[in-house]
């Protein structure tokens, strides 16, 4: 399988099919609004192993420091 590398943020995308291909970074476009090439890698250089989910949630202990009265 091929897959979609971005240079700047290091966005991988694996690729199913040759001509679904993406021409600029998504990420870099709607994060800092900058246009930058993706290019085409043989295998995907991200580390192996689960991504732990990022809920948007703090942590109870986060959340509030100041005593409760």
């Amino acid at each position: 399988m091929s897959f979609m590398k971005c240079p700047r943020c290091g966005l991988s995308v694996g690729l199913r099919v040759q001509y679904l291909t993406l021409q600029r970074c998504p990420r870099c476009a709607a994060k800092a609004g900058v246009s930058v090439a993706m290019t085409i890698t043989e295998q995907d250089s991200t580390p192996a192993g689960p991504v732990p989910a990022r809920t948007g949630h703090r942590k109870l202990h986060e959340q509030s420091t100041e005593p409760q009265i």
